[in-house]
């Protein structure tokens, strides 16, 4: 009798999902993911003023106004993870969706577009909090959470020392959570609520990178970001559907970045980026649990004195950032990864290749006991092409 009391009072509650937060919160949005062009992974995603046109990304615009050439670049990364949660061990392999970057010079100006992959996360937990949980029924939780960005930036360099960028960045957001209550009993009907949340639209960006020879300063600002869309709730076991308008918006961000030269060998550039996905709001609410910054360091050597480091450059990178996820299911999650790869440069400078090893971690710092540790190995290959003459007459 308990038993049967206990499952319909998990059935209450499941049904009104689609109207309530009782059983999961309409809250994460995830991680920013570093685009795969160039060295941009290779250096922890440190190369806002980078000015190496071979090692360009679609989050560096500065790069592609110092070169009169054509380059496009294709990269991806694929990893390995090792997740324990609550004690439980899980391994999972992934593929990031692949980057695209294509720089095309005309007359004094560079225009520099793509696709990428901007936001990410996913995150499946099981409830063990309810003593019935082992007997009566298994309850699941998952949210899933992508970005994509096309932008198009518009870049020239002035003087020799400064370059300006302005443009736009299209991005579609799409967000899907659902909650499913799997019962052991065969006179029991499984549950599952989702809410499911897409929306697109652009927003502007401008910035400028300064030269001083053996330090760069850059930065570049992103307006608001205003989305319009669709959102859906469907209950499967009440029979609950329903569909409106939403509109999805975020506050400004901007990212800064340091570059310099110490010493002849080695290059140092240290970045921080405030997320464009930070303080995420539907319709005036909030779906953000708190504002994502993400530190990053990035090391290159390119000296001659232990091997043909000119040609196949040493990077060494690091970078921190928050996981956006509901802390009360989870705690604080705190991402880190150390990167180590090379930058190839082939068939007399006419292509590129980068591969970079990366380790990394999400350790969560709260009540909830979940570690998560990933090795991952990303690939970009950049082509020059030849008839920048064509391009530049």
């Amino acid at each position: 009798m308990n038993r049967i009391l206990t499952a319909a009072l998990v059935i209450t509650v499941l049904a009104g999902i689609a109207s309530a937060d009782s059983i999961f919160n309409f809250k994460g949005t995830g991680q920013d993911v570093i685009p795969v062009t160039g060295g941009s992974r290779c250096l922890g995603g440190a190369v806002a003023a980078t000015n190496d046109p071979l090692s360009v990304a679609v989050m560096n615009p500065y790069a592609s106004a110092l070169t009169d050439k054509v380059i496009l670049t294709l990269g991806f990364v694929h990893s390995g993870t090792q997740t324990n949660n609550l004690g439980e061990e899980k391994s999972t392999a992934s593929s990031i969706f692949p980057t695209v970057s294509v720089t095309v010079p005309i007359k004094g100006f560079s225009f520099l577009t793509g696709i990428f992959l901007e936001r990410a996360g996913r995150l499946s937990l099981a409830d063990t909090d309810t003593a019935y949980v082992d007997e009566v029924y298994d309850a699941h939780y998952r949210k899933e959470v992508s970005a994509q960005a096309v932008p198009l930036y518009v870049s020239t360099q002035i003087f020799d020392r400064l370059i300006l960028t302005g443009g736009f960045i299209y991005s579609a957001f799409d967000a899907k959570w659902t909650t499913s209550i799997d019962f052991h009993s065969d006179d029991l009907s499984d549950a599952e609520d989702a809410i499911d949340l897409s929306a697109s639209g652009a927003s502007f960006a401008a910035g400028m990178m300064l030269d001083l020879d053996r330090v760069r300063l850059a930065g570049l600002y992103r307006s608001k970001t205003d989305l319009s869309g669709t959102l859906e709730r469907d209950s499967k076991y009440g029979g609950v559907w329903s569909r409106e308008n939403a509109r999805v918006s975020a506050e400004p961000s901007f990212k800064i970045g340091v570059w310099a030269r110490p010493v002849a060998p080695l290059v140092l550039e240290v970045d921080y980026d405030r997320s464009p996905w930070s303080m995420l709001e539907v319709d005036g609410e909030p779906i953000s649990e708190k504002r994502s910054e993400r530190w990053a360091a990035g090391l290159e050597y390119r000296g001659d004195h232990l091997w043909e480091a000119s040609r196949f450059p040493l990077c060494l990178g690091y970078f921190r950032q928050p996981i956006d996820w509901d802390s009360q299911l989870t705690g604080d999650i705190i991402q880190q990864v150390i990167s180590i790869g090379t930058y190839i440069r082939m068939s007399s400078d006419r292509a590129g290749l980068s591969a970079t090893l990366e380790f990394g971690r999400k350790e969560a710092r709260g009540s909830s006991d979940m570690d998560e540790k990933t090795i991952g190995f990303s690939l970009s290959l950049s082509s020059i092409e030849v008839w920048r003459k064509e391009v530049r007459r």
